[in-house]
């Protein structure tokens, strides 16, 4: 019995880092801060509602974080600031989580 709960753990915890690394493809920043439109072009940047929903997912990338607000408003920099904040708290998640799923090593 206790062999079939920790299968379906490990099952469980496979599924979940298998559907991280498939979000990788869903934000759209290309690893120079480069975004993909969707049409097959690429654009210079994304939007902040890009940039948002790659922060939520924990996949902003560092040349973009960087650039988050840094000619904007007062308000528009510490959105950025909560936005690489939420950045780095997912991406701290995502790798307890993938290291608890590897059995801590």
């Amino acid at each position: 019995m206790k062999k079939y709960i920790i299968s379906a753990i490990a099952a469980v915890g496979l599924t979940a880092t298998a559907a991280v690394a498939t979000s990788s493809q869903d934000c759209g920043y290309n690893p120079d801060g480069t975004f993909n439109t969707g049409s097959g072009q690429v654009s210079m940047y994304g939007s902040w509602q890009d940039a948002k929903a790659c922060a939520k997912q924990g996949l902003l990338p560092a040349v973009v974080a960087e650039r988050l607000g840094k000619y904007g408003t007062t308000r528009q920099k510490i959105e950025a600031d909560a936005l690489r904040a939420q950045d780095a708290t997912v991406r701290k998640e995502r790798a307890d989580a993938a290291k608890a799923a590897s059995g801590g090593a």
